[in-house]
């Protein structure tokens, strides 16, 4: 971990933790961070194995419906 001092130069700091290998997920390790906020970090050797998630059903249906009022807003008010 880096940080700047007074001098602007920076500083070398080495911050050292436990971690712990879940047994049902074994090419992960939990971590906990500040303010006791648990972090799991996985790594995986499969081609695409980082993919992004499938767009929720609640963020489409929210998005419709934004749309939805906004063309709704915008008829009421050419009257």
């Amino acid at each position: 971990m880096y940080s700047h001092n007074v001098t602007n130069r920076p500083t070398v700091r080495i911050y050292r933790d436990c971690s712990a290998i879940s047994p049902e997920f074994p090419q992960c390790i939990d971590r906990v961070g500040t303010d006791k906020v648990k972090m799991r970090y996985c790594i995986c050797t499969d081609d695409a194995c980082n993919q992004s998630v499938l767009t929720n059903s609640v963020q489409v249906k929210s998005i419709f419906i934004s749309i939805a009022f906004s063309i709704l807003i915008y008829l009421f008010s050419l009257n």
